[in-house]
C-alpha cells in the first residue's frame, strides 16, 4: 500500500464508530474475566434515576438514549460481547448498570467504579484495553444531555406518553410511572439549576471536578443550603487504579487515607443526599445518616484491585522498546525522578505499603485549583451544630464517617469486622488540608494521557520540555508511542482544552535552566535525554523500578489557615480571584 493510501486509511480508522473497530486487545494486567466482569458491573449502590425509565428515554433525535449509536459520541467503553457482565440487562456501556435496590423502589439506573476507570488506547486501527486506566468519557456533557432530553420530555406531551409507555413495557410497574417521573423531574430541575450556577471550566473527556460534584451534593443538596455553592473551576483526571492499595495517602493531593472512607465519599458525589427536611430540619438519627450504598461491594471492588498491576508496553502494537536509551532513561530517572515519584516502602507497616511525599505548591507550581478548592474554600454546616465554617475535607470527614458508620451497622457489620473492610486497618483519617499534590509511582503511567493531575499536558515529551501547548485536542483515544501521550488530531467529541483558563494550567513541574521560573524542579533536559527518559517509562516495571525503604515519615504541610489566604495566592499567580 502507497504511504498516502495508508495514511487515508489510518484517519479512516480513527473515526470508525467503536463497534467497527477491531476487538480490544486485553493486557496481562493480573485479572481474569471474572474480575474485569466484576468491576465492570458492581454496583456501588449510588442510585440516580429508575432504570426503565432510563432505558426508555429517547434522544433528541429520536434514538434511544442509552443506545450505543447514540452514547458513543461521549466516548463510553462496551465490554466484549462474550463477557457476561452483571447487572446489565440491556447491553449498557462499562461502568453503567441497572442495579435492584427495593429500599428506594425497586430497579435504578446507577455507574460503577469502572465507568471512570477503565480506559482505552488505540493506534493505527488497534485498540488496547486499560483496565483501572482513565478512562475519556465526557461524563458532564453525557449528564448534561440526558438531563435536557428529561426536560424536553416533560415538556412534550406525546413525547412524555412515548417513555411511559415503552417504561412499562420494559417493567417498570404501570401505577407508579408517574410518581415515579415526577421525582426524576425534581431531581433533575435541582441539578439543573446547580449545573447552571457552578458551570465554570469545563471538564471536558476523562475529567470532572470532584470536588464541586461531591461537595454540592453534600453540603448544598445534602444539608440544603444554596450558601455552600461553589463554581466548579478544578477538573481533575481520573487517576489511574493501579498500586493504589499501596499508597499511604490516596487523591491528588494526598486528602484521603482509608479505603473506605474514600470511597463513602466518592459514593456521595453522585447524590442523592438529604441529611435534612425540606424545610431545613435535621432529620433525626439514624435516618439522617442512612444511605443506599452497598458497602460489601465496595469492599470486595478494592479487594479485586489488590490484584490490578500496570499495563506492560504492548511492543506488537506500540512498537519495540529501544532497550539501550532505556538504560540511559533509568540513570536519568534515577538522577531527575526517583526523589519524588521512586517507591518508598514504608518500614514495618502491616501490609506492603509506599509513602508518598506531597511536594508543597510552592515548589512544584502546578495548577493550584484543587487544593484551594479543597482547603481554600469554608462550607457552613451549622445545622450540624457545627459553629464555625469548615473546609471540604474536614466537613467531608465528619458527614462521611457518619455515613460510613451508618452503613456498617446497617449492613450488619461489627466493630470487630470494621478494621477489615476499611481497609488494611486503617484509621478514619483524611489530612484537612494538605497544601500540595503527592506525586505517585509510575509504572504504566504511559497509558494514562494527558498528564499533570488535570490533564494539561497531552504528551511525556510536553511535560518533559521548556514549553508546552497552549491548547490542545484532549480527548479520544489515538496515542503517540514517539512523544508517549495524544496523539494531536484528537478524536471525536474531544474538547478544545485551553490552559489560559481557570483550573486547566499547564504551568509547574518544569525542566528548565531558568532558576527563576516558578516550579522549576530540574534543569532543561535535550531532545535525547527527553526520548531515553520516555524508553525507560515504556520499561518500567516493578523489577527495575527504583525502591527503597524508608520510615515513617511526618505529615504534610498544611494550608495556611488566615481568611483570604486563597484569594491572595491567586493574586500572586496573576489568576483571578476565586469565590
Amino acid at each position: 500500500m502507497k504511504t498516502s493510501q495508508r495514511l487515508l486509511a489510518l484517519a479512516a480508522a480513527a473515526l470508525l464508530p467503536l463497534a467497527a473497530l477491531t476487538a480490544p486487545n486485553l493486557l496481562q494486567q493480573g485479572w481474569s474475566d471474572a474480575d474485569r466482569a466484576f468491576f465492570y458491573g458492581t454496583p456501588q449502590g449510588t442510585a440516580m434515576y429508575p432504570a426503565y425509565i432510563m432505558q426508555a428515554l429517547e434522544a433528541a433525535d429520536g434514538l434511544p438514549f442509552m443506545s450505543r449509536e447514540n452514547l458513543e459520541q461521549y466516548g463510553v467503553l462496551y465490554p466484549e460481547k462474550d463477557l457476561k457482565v452483571p447487572n446489565n440487562p440491556w447491553g449498557w456501556p462499562i461502568g453503567f448498570v441497572a442495579d435492584t435496590l427495593p429500599a428506594l423502589g425497586g430497579l435504578k439506573f446507577s455507574v460503577t467504579c469502572a465507568a471512570c476507570h477503565t480506559g482505552e488506547v488505540r493506534h493505527q486501527g488497534k485498540r488496547l484495553l486499560i483496565e483501572g486506566g482513565q478512562s475519556v468519557t465526557d461524563i458532564g456533557r453525557m449528564g448534561g444531555d440526558w438531563m435536557r432530553n428529561f426536560l424536553a420530555t416533560d415538556a412534550d406531551p406525546a413525547r412524555r406518553e412515548r417513555l411511559f409507555k415503552r417504561a412499562v413495557e420494559l417493567g417498570h410497574p404501570r401505577d407508579q410511572i408517574a410518581a415515579d417521573w415526577a421525582q426524576v423531574m425534581t431531581r433533575t430541575r435541582n441539578e439543573a439549576t446547580r449545573g447552571s450556577h457552578l458551570a465554570a471550566t469545563t471538564p471536558g473527556p476523562g475529567r470532572v471536578d470532584a470536588v464541586a460534584s461531591i461537595a454540592t451534593a453534600v453540603f448544598a443538596d445534602g444539608l440544603n443550603n444554596p450558601r455552600n455553592l461553589f463554581p466548579a473551576d478544578a477538573p481533575q483526571s481520573y487517576p489511574p487504579l493501579w498500586d493504589i492499595w499501596h499508597f499511604d495517602w490516596v487523591q491528588s493531593n494526598a486528602s484521603a487515607h482509608q479505603p473506605m472512607l474514600r470511597n463513602v465519599t466518592e459514593a456521595m458525589g453522585t447524590g442523592p443526599n438529604h441529611f435534612v427536611h425540606p424545610d431545613g430540619t435535621l432529620k433525626p438519627e439514624p435516618d439522617r445518616w442512612r444511605s443506599s450504598y452497598r458497602i460489601q461491594n465496595l469492599y470486595e471492588i478494592e479487594q479485586r484491585l489488590q490484584s490490578l498491576a500496570p499495563p506492560p508496553w504492548p511492543v506488537d502494537v506500540l512498537g519495540a522498546i529501544d532497550t539501550r536509551r532505556a538504560r540511559a532513561g533509568r540513570k536519568l530517572f534515577d538522577n531527575h525522578c526517583a526523589g519524588c515519584h521512586g517507591i518508598r516502602q514504608l518500614k514495618g507497616a502491616a501490609a506492603p505499603t509506599w509513602h508518598l511525599p506531597v511536594v508543597p505548591l510552592a515548589k512544584i507550581g502546578t495548577d493550584p485549583m484543587l487544593v484551594l478548592a479543597m482547603s481554600g474554600r469554608r462550607y457552613d454546616a451549622s445545622v450540624l451544630g457545627i459553629d464555625r465554617p469548615l473546609s471540604a475535607l474536614e466537613g467531608l470527614n465528619i458527614v462521611a464517617g457518619a455515613v460510613k458508620a451508618q452503613a456498617y451497622a446497617d449492613a450488619g457489620i461489627t466493630a470487630e469486622q470494621a478494621p477489615r473492610y476499611d481497609g488494611f486497618g486503617r484509621k478514619a483519617e483524611l489530612n484537612p488540608d494538605t497544601c500540595g499534590y503527592r506525586p505517585r509511582p509510575l509504572m504504566g503511567i504511559w497509558a494514562t494521557p494527558p498528564f499533570l493531575h488535570n490533564g494539561s499536558v497531552p504528551t511525556v515529551d510536553d511535560l518533559l520540555s521548556e514549553t508546552r501547548p497552549v491548547r490542545f485536542a484532549s480527548g479520544g483515544n489515538d496515542y503517540d508511542p514517539v512523544r508517549m501521550g495524544l496523539a494531536a488530531k484528537g478524536g471525536p467529541g474531544a474538547l478544545d482544552l485551553d490552559t489560559r483558563l481557570r483550573g486547566n494550567s499547564n504551568a509547574g513541574h518544569w525542566f528548565t535552566d531558568d532558576t527563576t521560573r516558578p516550579g522549576r524542579i530540574g534543569p532543561a533536559l535535550s531532545a535525547k535525554e527527553r526520548i531515553a527518559l520516555i524508553e525507560y517509562l515504556k520499561a518500567a516495571t516493578r523489577d527495575n523500578y527504583p525502591t527503597k525503604t524508608t520510615g515513617y515519615p511526618t505529615k504534610p504541610v498544611n494550608c495556611p489557615q488566615a481568611p483570604g489566604w486563597a484569594a491572595q495566592w491567586l493574586k500572586t499567580l496573576g489568576l483571578p480571584a476565586s469565590n
